[in-house]
């Protein structure tokens, strides 16, 4: 096996054996950690929403204008080209300088058409952005309008 050599220290005598045991259940446990480490981020990044190719089309139905509900129809397709039902639609509208920022959810109006109502709070160019999400897929879009009086 080999000589048993005593290393002496402040808090007495040890074996070789006896260090190398620590520094073996040190190494394990420092490979758990990064198992450990390793399985946990694996999980939050499948836990992310992943792209669903969805095709998104939305418009004001009425005329832009401040201090009153503006719908926005939100036509939603898979990417299949089909309707795509049962997804959460949110409009988040933030003027273009930065000094405002709202969101708008929308609601399903028959399959495939979410419609959204939003108020804006004064006039500007704002960015609309469509975010869709249904199960662990998302697809957002964003165009960019002139709110008028």
């Amino acid at each position: 096996m080999g000589l048993r050599r005593p290393v002496h220290s402040s808090q007495g005598p040890f074996t070789m054996e006896s260090v190398n045991r620590l520094f073996v259940s040190r190494a394990n446990l420092f490979a758990a950690r990064a198992a450990f480490s390793m399985v946990f981020f694996a999980g939050v990044l499948a836990a992310q929403p992943q792209e669903g190719n969805y095709k998104i089309r939305f418009e004001p139905t009425a005329k832009l204008q401040t201090g009153t509900r503006v719908p926005f129809a939100v036509t939603v397709n898979d990417d299949r080209q089909q309707p795509l039902t049962d997804a959460k639609v949110v409009l988040t509208c933030t003027e273009v300088d930065g000094s405002a920022e709202f969101e708008a959810e929308a609601f399903a109006t028959t399959p495939g058409i979410y419609v959204a109502k939003p108020v804006f709070p004064k006039t500007g160019t704002w960015s609309i952005r469509a975010l869709v999400t249904r199960n662990d897929k998302r697809s957002s879009r964003v165009i960019q309008f002139t709110v008028a009086e």
